[in-house]
Order: structure tokens, then sequence, then C-alpha cells
């Protein structure tokens, strides 16, 4: 059977990169647990210009197990996020709102600090949904689909506010999911999805910005196409540094809109121009790494995450690095996945001194630069920071570098 774009369900569909075996790089490891590997081929509709992984893992590999609680970490632009729906979207305290992928509940939460009584999430992880639940939510512990959609509705009527932060990226049968979002929908609703931004990637060549959970990766084209095949108008969309790039949208109701999926050769081209530049950045960085090994130099790395993980993986630059450090302490006497490398509190900078330290990639370039500022004895005691990224005037960026 032919592989299809998840969007616009052409069979003009060619390889974009090929990444290799990959493992789940959220699932960090104990000593001597087995992983299992996939392969992580990114792929490219010629029509739509939609990049995507066609053969994805099982999402029970993904989400069937602890996943990283939402208030841990919690998005820069959340409440400017709030302070948005309350003004344009809601009308009333008791409005319905339900949240699809709501995690532990910490935006559901948020929102009830504002006043807002009628709440409800969707999350299939069964960990963050009993926090959610703990905390006085209700949440239904499932995955979203058509079916779940009708179900709802019958229960509890159609939401005036729909939310779905960073979940249409995961998701492989994207015609049952959007399919839920217009049966959820009448003309009084809004919905608002968050996704990372391919344009923002396409600008700025980052390979980082791939993860294996993330099977779908939008431009506002490319989601706008989609959610007009279920009658669904694309009204507002904008843009936040969040996560190498995060696209917001707002939409409505319109079983009038029919968006042309004309194929557009200068998007595909781009693609291409895209799959080069980062196999580019992908042999500076190692080119960098494997020079200061090649002196002797000791390497950690700062952060354990799963774009952390999948740099040093996608770049094969994990041979160069002796530890990971991270501040979160539920990761500390684990080990990375696939590289192996272990996982130690910040003090181990210390304990067994490097000479560099490169911050691996976080969601933000404002918390990487505060791993710097915070952690100044180290370059006070003669070591020196690499940074991963280095953000250029337009929204560029340079490859990895040694801070002076």
């Amino acid at each position: 059977m032919c592989a299809r774009c998840r969007v616009c369900l052409s069979t003009e569909i060619e390889e974009f990169m090929a990444l290799g075996e990959q493992p789940n790089t959220m699932c960090l490891l104990q000593e001597g647990q087995k992983e299992h590997l996939f392969d992580l081929t990114l792929s490219v509709c010629r029509e739509c210009g939609l990049v995507f992984i066609a053969k994805p893992g099982q999402r029970e590999d993904f989400y069937d197990y602890v996943q990283m609680p939402t208030s841990k970490f919690p998005a820069e632009h959340i409440d400017e996020e709030i302070e948005e729906m309350a003004r344009l979207y809601l009308d009333s305290s008791s409005d319905l709102i339900l949240e699809i992928a709501s995690n532990d509940g910490y935006f559901l939460n948020v929102l009830k600090e504002r006043g807002f009584t009628n709440l409800h999430g969707i999350e299939p992880a069964a960990e963050p949904a009993r926090q959610a639940v703990e905390s006085g939510l209700t949440i239904r512990n499932v995955y979203f689909s058509r079916e779940e959609a009708e179900s709802f509705v019958e229960e509890y009527g159609r939401p005036k506010l729909i939310i779905a932060r960073h979940v249409l990226e995961h998701i492989e049968d994207l015609d049952s999911f959007t399919e839920g979002l217009a049966v959820l929908m009448d003309e009084d609703s809004t919905l608002f999805l968050e996704v990372p931004d391919f344009g923002s990637v396409n600008e700025r060549g980052d390979f980082s910005s791939i993860w294996e959970q993330h099977v779908n990766y939008f431009d506002v084209e490319s989601l706008g196409y989609l959610l007009s095949r279920f009658g669904i108008k694309l009204d507002t969309w904008r843009t936040v540094p969040f996560s190498g790039g995060s696209l917001i949208t707002t939409s409505r109701l319109d079983h009038g809109v029919c968006l042309d999926k004309t194929s557009n050769p200068q998007r595909h081209t781009a693609r291409v121009e895209l799959a080069g530049r980062m196999k580019t950045r992908i042999r500076e960085v190692h080119a960098l790494l494997g020079g200061l090994k090649a002196q002797g130099k000791r390497i950690a790395g700062f952060g354990a995450g799963a774009r952390c993980s999948g740099f040093l993986n996608f770049a094969d630059v994990a041979q160069y690095i002796d530890y990971i450090i991270d501040e979160d302490t539920r990761k500390h006497g684990l080990l990375m996945p696939k590289s192996r490398l272990g996982i130690f509190s910040p003090d181990q900078l210390e304990k067994d001194p490097v000479d560099y330290c490169i911050i691996l990639p976080f969601n933000s370039k404002l918390m990487e630069a505060k791993v710097m500022r915070k952690y100044q004895a180290f370059v006070d005691g003669g070591g020196k920071f690499i940074e991963t990224w280095k953000e250029e005037e337009g929204g560029s960026l340079t490859t990895a570098r040694v801070l002076p």
C-alpha cells in the first residue's frame, strides 16, 4: 500500500531525511534496561509540502507510560494565551471548555484560577490524567477521536472553546481526529490550536526540532488545508518563540470553506533545500565536538530532555560527550536513550571537571541563557559553554559555537 499524505491524501510522497535507528527519547533508561529502536525516516508530500513520519512507532510505546507533566516546565506564553481566550472567545465563567491532551491539567487549572468553572479534559496517558483528576478536574482518560467527540457532545453539549495545544503533531489518524474536532463545534465554538511551526524550522534549518513523537510538521498552509477538508476555517494565526517556534491559531466552523491544494513547486523546493541545510548543520556540529575531543578535551552536556537526546543521536555526537547534567532530580542516576550517557546533578561539573559544557536544545533560548548565567562559576573556574544554536537577526541560526 502506497504511503499517503495525512493532510491532502496525495500519494506523491518522497523521502525528506533518513535519521536512522532511533529510540523513544522521552524514555530514560535504568542500568541494563533494553530499549526498542525504530527507523526514523521523514517523508515529504510533493503536493502540499507536509513533512511527516510515514511509519511512526506505536502510540502505546510513547503515551502509555508516565509523561512529563506540563506543570513541571510550563510554557512562558500561557498567561498571554489565556488572556486572549477570556477576552475574545468566552462570554461567561460557566462557558463549556474542553482541552484535548490536557496532560496533568496545568492549563485547565490556570483557567480555573481565573474563575472558569465548566472545565473538561481528555488525556490518554494514565498518570497525567490521574494527577489532573486529583487536582479536581473532570478528565476522560482516552484517546480523542470522532467517536469520543460524539460521546462528549451527547453527555455535555458542544464546547464554547476547544483547546488542543501541541497535540495535532502527534496524531497519525488526522482524519478521525479532525473530524472529531468538527463534531464538537457549532457556530458559537472557537477552536484554539497550537502546533510546532515548521515554517520557523524551514527558515532556521534546526534539526533538533525533529522528534519521533511528532509525526506531522505543520506550517500555516498545510494546517489550514487540513482543517478546511472538515469544514473548519482558519481565522487567525501567529507565532511565538517556544520550542523552536510555535504556531497559534483560532478557527471556526464554516462548511463552505474549501482551500485549494494545488501543487506548489516552490514549497517543495524549499523542503529539499531545508533537508540539505539540516544535513550541513549535523556535519558542522559533529566536526566541532569531534575536533575538541581529538584535542583531548572533556565535554559535558546540559539537558536530558527529548530535544537534547535527539540532538545527540541525530548528529551522532554522543560519543564525544563524557556525561549529561540536568536539574531535574528524577532523572539523576538514569541513562540517556540510545547513547546511555549517565545523567547527573549539575554539581557533577565540580566533582568531575570538564573543559566544555554544551547547552543542549531547550524549548526557548531564554531558558538556555538562564542556565549559563546560573552556572557562571563553571566559567570562572576555566570552563567554557558551547551554545547549541545562536539566533541571529531575522530568526536564522548559526551552528554550535564556543562562547568566549
